[in-house]
């Protein structure tokens, strides 16, 4: 019998239906825009942009690989099967956001303020969530070998099948944090930064294992 996931309340984004959102067209966004109700489809956004926002909007097979974009807001947004790779978004501000089976390979999204957003079946290996702030968010089957959460408050975020290898944790709030059904080999963090968090029976080991806990059979 399959794993009954955690359970976490999240909103999710308030969109129009598809065929009454707007077709972005332009070649780029631009400085200091709000694009409301679009629909970015199957095209590239590539360069630099600043106060950027994005509202109540759907971006789908976007690429943006390495665009650097500052003081982004996403409200109501959802991402479908973008690259997002290496993008730089120092700082952005997310509430009611989906990213699907979107890749996010290196991203930079330390910083960052999140609130009631949903990430399935993302590739986010090296992704950077350094100081960020979780609420109410959730990560699905997502490959996060190797991703930074240093200093992050990740109190009661739900990881739900996902990789997390070699994941770097070391100062970051975990209290209530759910990590049942993931690969946590060779994370990092000190023993007190795993106090409160929530993991299966034969996920002690590897915990064990972080604390520095040498266990010996007796002769």
């Amino acid at each position: 019998m399959a794993r009954k996931p955690p359970s976490l309340k999240i909103l999710a984004p308030v969109l129009p239906a598809i065929d009454r959102l707007k077709l972005f067209i332009g070649q780029a966004v631009r400085d200091g825009e709000r694009y409301e109700q679009m629909h970015f489809n199957g095209i590239e956004l590539p360069g630099n942009a600043n106060r950027l926002t994005l509202d109540s909007s759907v971006l789908e097979r976007v690429v943006a690989r390495a665009a650097k974009w500052r003081d982004l807001c996403l409200l109501d947004v959802r991402f479908i099967s973008c690259d997002l790779a290496n993008v730089d978004w120092l700082g952005v501000k997310l509430r009611g956001v989906e990213i699907i089976e979107s890749r996010l390979t290196g991203a930079n999204l330390s910083d960052a303020r999140l609130a009631d957003v949903r990430l399935a079946g993302c590739k986010a290996d090296a992704a950077w969530f350094a100081r960020s702030v979780f609420e109410r968010c959730r990560f699905e089957r997502c490959d996060l070998r190797g991703a930074t959460f240093e200093s992050a408050d990740l109190r009661g975020v739900v990881f739900a099948d996902c990789d997390l290898r070699q994941a770097r944790l070391t100062g970051a709030r975990l209290q209530g944090t759910d990590l049942r059904g993931c690969n946590i080999q060779g994370i990092e963090a000190s023993p007190g930064d795993l106090r409160g968090i929530i993991i299966e029976p034969m996920q002690a080991m590897e915990i064990v294992g972080v604390m520095g806990v040498d266990i010996r059979n007796r002769d």
